[in-house]
């Protein structure tokens, strides 16, 4: 919602007008956090995405906290208490590890550790967790990485 105001505020409306047409636009429900924090981090999640890049840019477009969790926890929401990892985490997992494997494969062959240093970075950027690296570059390179090559 806060990125349509700024939009809104930053085309010239007045203040008054920006609440008039947030209020509209909810009463219609085209503009609802949940729903977009929801695909939002689905789209991305699918993109290759960790949840700490989609954290990251939900705040940034101004989605409240718990918004935030609750897209990128889907499975918690039902009964069951899945482990979080809802929209396809198998399809995108199987995903990522062909990816390292198309980039790191031969890397791994000539230099195993630096081709593990590599991949775990390539996942960091992405914003996945240590345990989901080490995880991911072991299934798509084998070994494993080492603490030691964890990134900041």
């Amino acid at each position: 919602m806060r990125e349509m105001q700024q939009r809104l505020a930053g085309a010239g409306f007045q203040p008054e007008v920006v609440e008039e047409v947030l209020v509209w636009l909810s009463g219609l429900e085209l503009l609802d956090d949940q729903r977009f924090a929801s695909n939002y981090a689905a789209c991305k999640r699918r993109s290759g995405w960790g949840p700490v890049r989609i954290r990251r840019e939900l705040a940034l477009k101004g989605v409240a906290a718990a918004v935030v969790e609750a897209a990128l926890h889907p499975a918690e929401e039902g009964a069951g208490g899945g482990v979080g990892r809802g929209d396809g985490a198998a399809e995108v997992e199987e995903s990522l590890v062909r990816t390292l494997q198309r980039k790191f494969a031969e890397a791994a062959r000539q230099d195993p550790c630096g081709a593990h240093r590599r991949a775990a970075a390539f996942l960091a950027r992405r914003g996945h967790p240590w345990p989901d690296i080490q995880r991911l570059v072991g299934r798509a390179l084998g070994g494993t990485v080492e603490d030691g090559d964890q990134a900041p």
